[in-house]
């Protein structure tokens, strides 16, 4: 018999087709969500994709009751500063209603989910070209720190109100995509236990 083991796939930004709540959308004349939209195709229906914030509420809860190993995050390379875009990165860590109290798991009633807001904390940009980039350590600070945050606050989510596991049992950012090409990706991302601390 076999061991599983079992990865998470993530874009380093949101995506949606259909007509269920999306909280961290962007707004369409935003103008990263200008760029995104030109790569966010739905693959077997053409559709245009929605796109929005990195979402850790729900890669929180995707590991809290789905559970993974190992993680792997595409498309870093499409939030480079170019064009109109140039400002700050967002990532929503919780949710929070008119009341302010907040959710830190994705509530399963749509009628609730309609009633929230994200909670975004706020991560610089860079504009350096990264699709050339193989090793992590070359990646622009700022970009880094963004992994960083991804990784840090998906994992603040799964373990929100228990103790986190071990570092050794904390899953790993495996592979880091930074292009469209197989051969565009880093594989030497550093263990969990440093890159929560960058």
């Amino acid at each position: 018999m076999q061991a599983i083991h079992t990865f998470g796939v993530a874009k380093a930004y949101d995506t949606k087709v259909g007509t269920h709540v999306f909280l961290t959308q962007m707004d369409d004349a935003h103008p990263l969500s200008v760029l995104l939209k030109k790569l966010e195709f739905g693959t077997s229906t053409g559709r245009q994709r929605m796109v929005g914030w990195y979402d850790a509420v729900e890669k929180g809860d995707a590991l809290r009751y789905g559970g993974f190993q190992d993680v792997m995050i595409n498309k870093l390379d499409a939030l480079t500063h170019r064009g109109e875009w140039n400002s700050e990165l967002l990532i929503a860590v919780a949710y929070e209603d008119a009341s302010g109290k907040r959710y830190h798991h994705v509530p399963r009633n749509d009628a609730v989910r309609k009633t929230l807001r994200p909670v975004y904390e706020k991560y610089a940009g860079w504009s350096e070209d990264i699709a050339h980039v193989r090793h992590f350590a070359d990646l622009p600070l700022n970009a880094r720190k963004y992994v960083g945050g991804m990784v840090r606050s998906m994992l603040a989510v799964a373990y929100h109100g228990d103790r986190w596991p071990h570092e050794s049992r904390l899953p790993n950012l495996r592979y880091l995509g930074v292009g469209p090409e197989p051969s565009q990706i880093i594989k030497d991302v550093p263990p969990t236990s440093e890159l929560i601390r960058l």
